[in-house]
């Protein structure tokens, strides 16, 4: 909630939020300011939890919109892990691919090749194709 500090919500249409829960695993809520959404990716397909609504009442105060107007919307669709410690990486994909537009195909199986690719990204500081 920190971070909203710094941005004008009002002039971005997404927002992604990455979310721990208990230390132990990665999620990512994605606010769509203009369709009054907010979509919840999770790779064990987890239903989310109370904190969604506490996202959601967060940037209806901060827009000035009424929470009702807003929707929560739980991605069942979505690319799965199949393993205990692959969620951090699913959430930047899932990120990486909500922030380009474009459709989220990765499987598991490419989780090797997308770490060394981050790898790479991390050290280098520069951008993968």
């Amino acid at each position: 909630m920190k971070a909203t500090r710094q941005i004008n919500v009002l002039e971005t249409d997404l927002i992604l939020i990455p979310v721990n829960s208990s230390n132990v695993h990665w999620t990512l809520a994605a606010l769509c300011y203009n369709e009054k959404l907010l979509k919840f990716y999770d790779s064990l397909g987890g239903e989310g939890g109370d904190f969604l609504n506490v996202i959601l009442q967060y940037f209806a105060s901060l827009t000035n919109t009424g929470f009702s107007e807003w929707t929560i919307e739980v991605m069942r669709n979505i690319p799965r892990q199949d393993n205990s410690y692959d969620f951090g990486v699913f959430v930047c994909q899932y990120s990486l691919c909500l922030s380009k537009g474009v459709p989220l195909n990765f499987h598991q199986r490419n989780m090797g090749k997308i770490r060394e690719i981050m790898i790479e990204e991390l050290t280098t500081m520069k951008l993968h194709g």
